[in-house]
């Protein structure tokens, strides 16, 4: 039986692999401590190892002290002068190192077209629908004419048709409309003037002796009956004016006019001069009516549509729309956008090296076919499991290749005080000197993408860097501020699902 410490004896007749013992744990400087002194030299090796005979076997373990577990504190081997050394607190003048946002760079135009397509699916539907309800209340109008007679001179019948345009939606005329027989056939109730107003619009045809009435309305048959009955009432109240002697009123009302009476209020003035006001512009009205005859041409028959029907008005609409939602679809930034897959993530930002959680190897040949000896594994917020996980997995592939490992994982579990992370191993100097830290050919650690350790590797391009994010939880801006963060390494996006 082999003495305590000391491996078994190999079986005669086969060739025997010695293994070196592990090193002695050297105690933790605490910050602000004097460095132990060294009593003694280290011994001198008097004899060269012996030689391994034999390769050992592809499945046979890696030495005991080739893993650092979780948050272990790193040995260094007996004779030398490294100690373990946390990180000291920056000085008091030096602000805290901050992850920067990345450079803004535009993604491709088609590349937000394939990812945002529903925005665009959405606002054209959306001018579909506006198109066609504003199609379908498509109004219909309908046409009067009426025919000025008994004015000769050119100018007084300028002034008699303007007249008659404004006479078509004078109060008295609506009214008269409102209430004709035709109307109340229709409508069984009167129509006020109020209502009918917004619908009648008159027009004088120049250089004739026709004016036309339009009206509008959302039923064409109710259209033209009010067509009719309007055209009908501007005739009968032009007839009453010209058999009125407007002229004889007219002068009455600027006599009254220019002659208040004696010891009434300035208010009840006011009122008075505002009526007898309205009446002298009715009689001047009138007045140019006197003589006069307007009697309908033409009565309104048939009606049209007035507006775009509902179909072209809801391709219009798609159009329209489509349109609109292309441009917050072109113009709206990524960096909140949650990452759904590799294909878009590559597609949106193509200067990324993306690949799958399936693709471990890749980081481990390319550790070990460029001669370095640090591998990092950058975490997000988002992703504490998964880069534990990835880690582990970029370990097991070195190992199997024939490489010991040391593994340090610097991610500290939630709820846990920081300053415990062993972010130290980040170090240059240590990363310099991995054998003589751990007496293992590659150091492999996984950390959060937080500034301090970030800014221990940040400009450097003599070590791998992983970054890992999550399908549906890391956003895009924090992996791209990571990734600038550590630009110098070429990092390679790890995306889990």
């Amino acid at each position: 039986m082999p003495p305590s410490g000391q491996p078994p004896a190999a079986p005669s007749g086969q060739p025997t692999t010695q293994r070196p013992s592990p090193p002695p744990t050297v105690p933790a400087l605490q910050p602000g401590a004097p460095a132990p002194q060294q009593t003694a030299p280290a011994p001198q090796q008097t004899a060269p190892a012996p030689q391994q005979t034999a390769p050992a076997p592809a499945t046979a373990p890696a030495p005991a002290h080739a893993t650092a577990p979780a948050h272990a504190t790193a040995t260094a081997p007996s004779g030398t002068r490294r100690r373990r050394g946390p990180l000291a607190p920056p000085p008091a003048s030096v602000e805290p190192a901050r992850l920067l946002p990345a450079p803004r760079r535009r993604p491709p135009a088609g590349a937000l077209l394939r990812v945002r397509w529903t925005w665009l699916v959405i606002g054209a539907l959306l001018g579909v629908v506006l198109g066609m309800g504003l199609g379908s209340v498509q109004t219909r109008s309908a046409e009067a004419v009426l025919r000025i007679s008994g004015v000769t001179d050119a100018a007084r019948l300028e002034q008699v048709a303007r007249t008659c345009v404004q006479l078509a939606t004078s109060p008295a005329v609506l009214t008269r409309a409102g209430t004709s027989p035709e109307v109340l056939a229709r409508t069984h109730l009167p129509i006020r003037a109020a209502e009918l107003a917004p619908q009648v619009r008159a027009r004088w045809l120049p250089q004739s002796d026709l004016v036309v009435v339009t009206v509008r309305d959302p039923s064409g048959e109710m259209a033209v009956t009010e067509a009719n009955a309007v055209a009908q009432a501007m005739s009968t109240a032009a007839g009453e004016a010209a058999r009125a002697g407007a002229r004889a009123a007219r002068e009455a009302l600027i006599a009254d006019l220019a002659s208040p009476p004696v010891g009434v209020s300035p208010a009840v003035e006011g009122q008075r001069a505002a009526r007898l006001g309205q009446r002298l512009a009715d009689a001047e009205a009138d007045a140019l009516l006197e003589g006069a005859a307007i009697g309908v041409a033409t009565r309104a028959t048939s009606y049209v549509g007035v507006g775009v029907p509902p179909l072209p008005a809801a391709a219009a609409g798609g159009l329209l729309g489509f349109l609109l939602a292309l441009v917050p679809t072109l113009l709206v930034g990524i960096r909140r956008r949650r990452i759904r897959g590799i294909a878009e993530l590559r597609s949106l930002v193509p200067d990324l090296v993306v690949r799958g959680a399936g693709q471990a190897g890749e980081l481990a040949g390319g550790l070990l076919a460029g001669g370095r000896t640090t591998a990092v594994v950058l975490g997000l917020p988002t992703t504490p499991q998964s880069t534990a996980r990835f880690a582990a997995t970029v370990v097991h592939l070195l190992r199997t290749h024939g490489a010991s490992v040391t593994l340090v994982n610097a991610i500290v579990p939630e709820g846990a005080d920081p300053a415990g992370a062993e972010t130290w191993v980040l170090r240059r100097d240590v990363r310099g000197d991995v054998r003589g830290y751990f007496a293992t050919d590659a150091l492999v650690v996984a950390c959060p993408a937080d500034p301090d350790p970030v800014a221990l590797i940040a400009g450097q391009g003599d070590l791998a860097v992983a970054v890992v994010a999550k399908q549906h939880r890391t956003t895009i801006g924090e992996v791209r501020d990571a990734v600038a963060a550590v630009e110098a390494a070429q990092p390679v996006v790890v995306l889990v699902p």
